[in-house]
């Protein structure tokens, strides 16, 4: 599919961005329309893409990527590369420090089998800048995207979820994939991504498929998953995700935080200073007790809490909106911009215009 073609359409004068975002989104989960993804899968239930085109794909990360990028002998281990492996139920990183020597990541991939997980590819490479960009635009929140190399017939990382939504765009050779549904619901939609599980830790995976070149594998946050390589051939496949850090709770707390500042104003006991031994008797060390000092700070925090939240204004809510807004613009790419010259005259018409009246 002509991703990196339609996603330069944004660079046309008098492009919509959106509508060129929503575009490239549509055709990564093709043929599931938008619509029916929000509806029927987005952070409910994987979703399986299976394509006769094995080249579908091939427009986000190839091999030819993967060299380029490796044999640099520019990438920081750990940041930007890591070199893993997962033999006897056992999860290792095999990074050096400082810049990581292409020659050490190819011997302990061919020699010793360990995956290669290149991490921000879209800092060297333009054309998984632009993509993300756009899909950046589409969500509204920030997308990342990770590359990962595996030798045939092998794993290289054990299982565990993560803390954003993926997107798995196979690109060369094969894994088989389970997935296993949140083992209880202080697990679903979870905040920070998890420890490695042994075995033992996880029961039937909902969804045990084999995932070839040109299929998608989509998995909400919180769904255990793990991969191994086919036998015959290494695998290579992009993770876009986006969902990191932009829930509900991420905005309720910027409102909390401007509605108790409203409150601040106009409340003086907000202000007046804490009791000086509050320490003495508040705190986990101290944990619930009858103490009448523990009583009353107690009882007044509430107070102070539920009047400050019980008069949230529109402004508040505006405020935890502008709050989220500037995270996200400290983390959205750079903007794409078009080729020095293309689209000057057109702009230079447009400014006249307004310039006249």
């Amino acid at each position: 599919a002509p991703f990196v073609e339609v996603s330069k359409e944004v660079l046309s004068a008098g492009s919509d961005s959106k509508v060129v975002a929503e575009r490239v989104f549509a055709m990564i989960i093709h043929p599931i329309t938008v619509e029916e993804f929000y509806q029927e899968y987005y952070e409910r239930k994987p979703l399986l893409v299976r394509r006769k085109n094995k080249c579908y794909y091939d427009d986000w990360m190839k091999m030819n990527h993967v060299r380029q990028l490796i044999d640099s002998d520019e990438l920081d281990w750990t940041y930007e590369v890591d070199v893993t492996s997962y033999k006897g139920g056992k999860r290792e990183t095999h990074n050096g420090e400082g810049v990581a020597s292409s020659s050490e990541i190819w011997r302990r991939h061919k020699e010793e089998g360990c995956s290669v997980r290149l991490l921000r590819p879209q800092k060297r490479l333009d054309h998984i800048c632009l993509m993300l960009s756009l899909l950046e635009e589409h969500w509204g929140s920030g997308a990342g995207a990770n590359v990962y190399l595996t030798p045939a017939n092998h794993q290289g990382f054990a299982p565990h979820w993560d803390d954003i939504e993926a997107f798995i765009l196979q690109t060369e050779g094969s894994k088989r994939w389970r997935v296993y549904g949140p083992r209880n619901k202080q697990e679903e939609m979870p905040r920070f991504s998890s420890r490695n599980f042994d075995q033992s830790e996880v029961s039937d995976p909902i969804l045990d498929t084999e995932v070839h070149a040109g299929d998608l594998l989509y998995f909400p946050r919180g769904f255990i998953h793990q991969a191994v390589s086919g036998v015959e051939k290494h695998s290579l496949h992009v993770t876009v995700s986006f969902g990191y850090r932009n829930s509900w709770f991420d905005y309720c707390k910027e409102v909390m935080e401007a509605a108790l500042e409203e409150a601040r104003k106009k409340e003086v006991r907000l202000r007046r200073s804490m009791p000086r031994d509050y320490l003495d008797y508040m705190g986990s060390m101290h944990g619930p007790s009858a103490d009448a000092r523990r009583e009353g700070l107690t009882a007044t925090a509430k107070a102070l809490l539920t009047q400050a939240l019980a008069s949230i204004s529109d402004s508040a809510l505006d405020a935890g909106a502008d709050a989220r807004a500037r995270t996200l613009l400290k983390e959205r790419l750079p903007v794409s911009l078009a080729p020095e010259g293309q689209g000057q005259e057109e702009e230079d018409e447009e400014w006249g215009a307004a310039a006249e009246e």
